[in-house]
């Protein structure tokens, strides 16, 4: 019963037992996570055809006929829903790399502590720019946080700063 819950626990600090399929996991995921930063204007683009698909499909084609020429000018920018999708998407490949590269299951949750802080600090500046209609304050510094937030900086710091955190134990 003693070596079931030691196993137990030393299973948790150390998810991947071989090396060699842990260093290749974190490779693809950091690779994939770069190009995911490179190809942006692509996937975003993807994203805006499934969605107008997806509406089209709905029964939204004559919602599309009816403002076509207000569209032309949206166009040139991503929808909501496919900015919204691109972040979400982006901020999760973001957070598996880092619990992949960190290995542990304490230091995964500052990380998640981390972004979850950033994206309650986001939905806070946007229902603030929601009610003060008159300043543009909450909204520029929404943008400037999403930017940072879908940006590998988060990443490599979050990296470099956790990993060289030794564990510390806390008795109660």
């Amino acid at each position: 019963m003693q070596n079931q819950i030691k196993m137990q626990l030393q299973r948790k600090e150390a998810v991947f037992f071989n090396p060699v399929y842990h260093k290749a996991l974190l490779f693809t995921l950091a690779g994939s996570l770069l190009l995911a930063g490179a190809g942006l204007a692509g996937i975003l683009d993807s994203l805006d055809k499934a969605f107008h698909y997806a509406f089209e499909d709905a029964g939204g084609k004559k919602l599309i006929a009816q403002f076509s020429a207000q569209a032309a000018a949206y166009i040139t920018k991503p929808g909501r829903a496919t900015a919204l999708t691109y972040q979400t998407l982006y901020v999760c490949l973001a957070f598996i790399t880092l619990h992949v590269y960190l290995n542990h299951y304490k230091k995964t949750k500052i990380a998640a502590g981390f972004y979850g802080a950033i994206c309650a600090i986001c939905i806070v500046l946007f229902l603030t720019g929601k009610v003060v209609s008159g300043s543009d304050w909450p909204s520029k510094l929404r943008e400037h946080l999403t930017s940072f937030l879908i940006s590998p900086f988060p990443v490599i710091l979050l990296a470099a700063t956790l990993k060289t955190t030794r564990q510390v134990k806390i008795y109660r």
